[in-house]
């Protein structure tokens, strides 16, 4: 509560019934205080389906109350036009039947939207047009009976919404330009209609979107544009086909120090692995293949290095599996770290040449042509050809008998040969795989 005026009762109907010119000269007056419509009976004041109507109203900085007040069937309760700033606005315990809440062009500033126990039935809540800066739009154990929410064409800064426990029993439209650090969180919602955040604009500002523990029996659409975090859908039931091919989703990564030498990335969210393994299945479940891949790579990254996840010693290997082919799922890299390393071992094998005259051209292409095709013969090491073939090039190079170095680069060579032919393969069949 605010320290300032009390405005209840009464005296907060009479001077409301009074019209917006002596409401906010009242205001400018009392810039600071509470105003309590609660336990309030408005179909009293009022015609039948005449609006309640708070119309280019402001509002002194404090709490601003309807809780447990009443409505007539029909009654439109409208905010157009308001102005709240350092507001906490409570709709508590509320039964709205056939009661359309609207605000539209209105100005939040620094407010508190709460819905706690309050039933809409066979009407609508929307905020329209409006600007929401530093906003909190809470429902908790709120129920929308045949009711749609719409939160169109809105600008959001420093916006938060959340829900819990709350059925959602209509259209669930959200259409907005998101600014700065805008989050979305839903917990244990039931949407029995469709859900969709797929106008969201500029949504590269949103922070975080998550839907644990919710059910979807409708369409759900998430945002079309890249998402700077990753989504959660952990226990989620979807009744209907959720497609998470289009999904563009990041991991939020921070530095630190390893084994006290040199720095790493890690995911900044410990959970995201568990976020991205639900994403995964969903597109397996799919058969999205090509998704499923790229969110199981995506899961290992987040692990990697979280010591209670993930060993240092295995987050190494982890990343050499990653830098090597991402995963199995990049063709190129192999390709060119198989060519690459031919052409260093060709390299070395003659520059290691006993034969080698770098005066003679006819012994320059002589030990060049042998250091090829000993490199070759080792990289294809597991045909019986290549054995004879180096067998014979040996005695060129370097006298029949190499010494230690040579043959521990001839075997370092075959090693990594097979593996880049390895994740050759594994890519290929990635790539290839029936879907």
């Amino acid at each position: 509560m605010s320290v300032g005026t009390i405005l209840s009762g009464e005296d907060a109907v009479n001077l409301w019934l009074q019209g917006s010119e002596a409401w906010n000269e009242w205001v400018g007056e009392n810039p600071v205080g509470d105003v309590d419509f609660s336990d309030v009976d408005f179909s009293i004041y009022l015609n039948e389906d005449e609006p309640v109507a708070f119309d280019d109203l402001d509002f002194p900085k404090g709490e601003i109350l309807f809780e447990y007040s009443s409505f007539s069937s029909g009654n439109v309760l409208k905010f157009d036009r308001c102005r709240f700033k350092e507001n906490e606005l409570k709709f508590n315990h509320i039964k709205f039947s056939d009661n359309l809440v609207h605000f539209v062009n209105v100005e939040f500033n620094q407010t508190k939207i709460w819905c706690h126990d309050t039933t809409f039935s066979d009407n609508s809540f929307d905020i329209i047009h409006s600007n929401l800066r530093d906003v909190s739009l809470i429902f908790t154990r709120t129920s929308f009976e045949n009711s749609d929410f719409l939160f169109l064409g809105n600008k959001l800064d420093y916006f938060y919404f959340y829900a819990s426990k709350t059925d959602f029993d209509g259209k669930f439209d959200v259409n907005a330009e998101v600014g700065s650090s805008t989050y979305f969180d839903f917990k244990g919602c039931r949407f029995s209609r469709n859900v969709s955040f797929d106008e969201l604009n500029s949504s590269e500002n949103l922070y975080k979107l998550s839907f644990r523990s919710c059910t979807f029996e409708r369409y759900l659409a998430l945002p079309k544009n890249e998402m700077k975090f990753i989504p959660d859908l952990i226990d989620t039931k979807i009744s209907n086909q959720f497609s998470v091919h289009n999904i563009k989703c990041h991991l939020s990564v921070k530095k630190k120090k390893i084994f006290k030498i040199f720095s790493v990335l890690y995911a900044s969210e410990e959970e995201d692995s568990a976020r991205l393994r639900r994403l995964k299945e969903i597109a397996e479940d799919n058969k999205d293949h090509t998704q499923a891949l790229r969110f199981m790579a995506m899961e290992m990254r987040a692990k990697r290095w979280h010591p209670e996840l993930m060993s240092n010693a295995a987050s190494l290997m982890d990343l050499a599996f990653d830098k090597l082919s991402s995963y199995g799922r990049s063709i190129k890299k192999p390709i060119i770290l198989w060519l690459a390393q031919l052409i260093i071992f060709f390299g070395v094998f003659l520059s290691l040449s006993e034969k080698l005259d770098w005066r003679s051209f006819a012994s320059i292409d002589l030990n060049v042509e042998n250091a090829a095709e000993y490199s070759l013969a080792n990289t294809f090491s597991f045909f019986s050809q290549s054995k004879s073939t180096r067998d014979q090039v040996e005695t060129v190079l370097f006298g029949g008998d190499p010494n230690i170095w040579v043959s521990l680069l001839s075997y370092t060579q075959t090693g990594l040969s097979l593996l880049f032919l390895f994740l050759l393969g594994l890519a290929l069949r990635n790539h290839f795989r029936l879907r």
